[in-house]
């Protein structure tokens, strides 16, 4: 039989002060020659991990900000999240088998010659063979390396990338993000569709109902408006909720450009200025007045208080018709004049002798105008919902000459600012007929000269003075309701007297597109975990030069070949067939590696400092 006995390193005839080395020729093996034989494998590796690493940051550069793409290879669908993925796969598997096989280096530089152990001593427990070789297998080994080492050795940077690596996927994952844009499409006029314009008028013209036939010559001396004016304005009057008038958006998501449209609109001012109070004797009722014009606010809109029990009018109107004037143009001017809702239980308070002061704090006095006007509006659609919002009114008109008669037959309005955009084309006009017969539909729509008596609800004389009388608590709350009659009959106009579609005023159309957002500060941790692994590599390569010992990594056939102290060998008797026994005999014996350049690879028993052999 062969002889394979081990046998004491003494033996070997390259004990320290009688190495027997090969001649000069044999042992020149070339540092080159040994980096490109023994660690091709690894230098693959790293280029892949490089190349890889900047064909991903290349990758993430291009997409970034910019519409999410789909592909299809062979059926199935590609995004950039599957390249990303690729790609980031590639990256960890090259760094890992890069750093995997350098860690495996690790054992044989930590027990080289050269390698000062713990201490200053000049060996290392042998049970760290076992230690140091299982880190590239797995995190749970690599972490009880970085405990052994504490750190302090260049395996303990290997050990680390091993157990930070478990983290790359996850920071790669979040690399990649999506953001939901809105995108204009700047081309106005494929935007100019169908009812896609917000609902304008630019005039008020012939809007005077059919002529009676001359039996009925009659109808022509109430000249009130068309009928469906006339319910516009009742339906304001009477708080009927107006809708707000609309524009298609094809994708769900315009924009549109302050739209200026023609209208009427109103306001009201607190005229208790102008009111007067008459009482001949402190038992007198108390009349209150307003003098309009030279003449003075007779029975029907006078507010008379008579107690204690007989009747009386808490709220009376008077409606005048205006003319034509350069500037703003009034249609009517409603006059208000009496007790409020709100103080009408306060007039119980005014018993026996009447308190003229108290009941000057009950009175409310308005003026309300109603006028032609322009109004500009601002709206958009956001994922389907519509909003509007009221913008500038524009009022100053002039009459124009109409060159067949040459009279005030129209008027238009003058001056208009650039910011209400009413273009150059534009004219804002009506006519003095059509205005007239507006005219007398609003005097009839908020009550003419009428009142509405307490006395007993079910006889109200007027429902419609009483919807004013219901509002007049307060100047905020008599504006409302004037201006739920101009917006009512301004929606009319806008709808039934509808202008030429204009690009002008055509939408920004926009859709929504997901859009790559690259989040960098993400990709921080990967390249830090490649640029880390090219170090470890590097260093490892270094330090096993210096050790003057072959790149075996994790081959382990050299432990087979290689001799073993006798001593060794003996401290390690019995511990073969107990879990852990090898370690439990073998924890405090120090060695350290020794090889000649050629065959010759021992495992060495060294003494600690003073002598005492472990």
């Amino acid at each position: 039989m062969p002889d394979v006995s081990y046998h004491p390193v003494e033996t070997l005839g390259f004990m320290e002060g009688q190495r027997k080395f090969p001649n000069a020729e044999t042992r020149r093996f070339g540092a080159n020659m040994v980096f490109y034989t023994w660690w091709l494998l690894e230098i693959g590796a790293a280029t892949i991990s490089t190349l890889a690493l900047i064909a991903l940051i290349v990758v993430l550069a291009k997409v970034d900000q910019q519409p999410q793409q789909t592909s299809v290879t062979g059926g199935t669908q590609v995004t950039i999240n599957t390249v990303v993925a690729i790609i980031s796969t590639i990256v960890r598997a090259s760094l890992l088998a890069m750093v995997a096989s350098a860690l495996n280096q690790s054992p044989w530089n930590w027990f080289s010659k050269g390698a000062d152990g713990r201490n200053g001593q000049p060996g290392q427990p042998l049970p760290d063979l076992n230690t140091f070789g299982d880190a590239a297998g797995s995190s749970l080994a690599s972490l009880k390396l970085l405990y052994k080492t504490r750190f302090m050795h260049l395996a303990s940077l290997g050990a680390a990338l091993i157990v930070l690596s478990l983290a790359f996927d996850a920071f790669n994952q979040q690399v990649l993000g999506t953001q939901l844009r809105s995108v204009p499409n700047l081309d106005l006029s494929s935007n100019l569709t169908s009812g896609s314009i917000i609902p304008r008028t630019t005039s008020y013209l012939n809007q005077v109902p059919p002529q009676p036939p001359e039996e009925m010559a009659w109808f022509n001396t109430e000249l009130f408006p068309q009928a469906d004016a006339e319910a516009a304005i009742l339906s304001g009057v009477l708080g009927v909720q107006n809708q707000q008038l609309t524009a298609n958006c094809a994708t769900g998501n315009c924009t549109w450009p302050t739209t200026p449209t023609m209208g009427i609109c109103g306001s009201c001012d607190d005229a208790r200025d102008l009111v007067l109070r008459n009482q001949t004797s402190q038992y007198s009722p108390i009349t209150y007045l307003i003098p309009l014009n030279g003449s003075t606010v007779t029975s029907q809109t006078n507010v008379s208080i008579l107690l204690p029990s007989e009747g009386y009018f808490d709220l009376a109107t008077l409606v005048q018709p205006n003319t034509t004037s350069l500037g703003k143009q009034a249609l009517t001017t409603t006059w208000i004049l009496g007790v409020p809702a709100s103080n009408v239980s306060q007039m119980n308070n005014l018993d026996g002798v009447l308190n003229s002061t108290l009941a000057d704090s009950l009175i409310v006095a308005y003026s309300c105008s109603i006028y032609f006007c322009l109004q500009a509006y601002n709206a958009s659609s956001t994922s389907g919902v519509f909003s509007s919002q009221s913008g500038p009114v524009w009022s100053e008109v002039a009459a124009m000459n109409d060159s067949s008669n040459n009279v005030y037959a129209y008027s238009k309005f003058v001056k208009v600012p650039e910011t209400m955009n009413p273009g150059t084309t534009s004219n804002f006009t009506f006519d003095s007929l059509s205005r007239y017969y507006l005219q007398n539909g609003l005097m009839n729509g908020l009550g003419g000269s009428d009142a509405a008596s307490l006395d007993d609800r079910s006889i109200i004389k007027s429902q419609i003075v009483t919807e004013l009388w219901l509002s007049a608590n307060t100047s905020d709350t008599m504006n409302a309701k004037i201006q739920q009659v101009t917006k009512s009959f301004s929606n009319l106009m806008r709808t039934k007297l509808v202008a030429p579609a204009d690009e002008r005023y055509a939408p920004t159309v926009s859709r929504d597109i997901v859009y790559v957002v690259v989040r960098w500060a993400w990709l921080a941790y990967p390249i830090v975990l490649v640029i880390a692994g090219h170090i470890f590599f590097v260093a490892t390569v270094i330090q096993t030069q210096r050790r003057k010992i072959r790149p075996w990594k994790s081959q382990r056939l050299q432990l087979l070949v290689a001799n073993v102290d006798n001593e060794i060998r003996d401290s390690a008797a019995g511990g073969l067939y107990r879990y852990n026994g090898l370690d439990d005999r073998l924890r405090r014996t120090m060695v350290r590696t020794e090889y000649d350049g050629q065959d010759n690879l021992a495992f060495r028993r060294v003494q600690p400092e003073g002598g005492k052999s472990r």
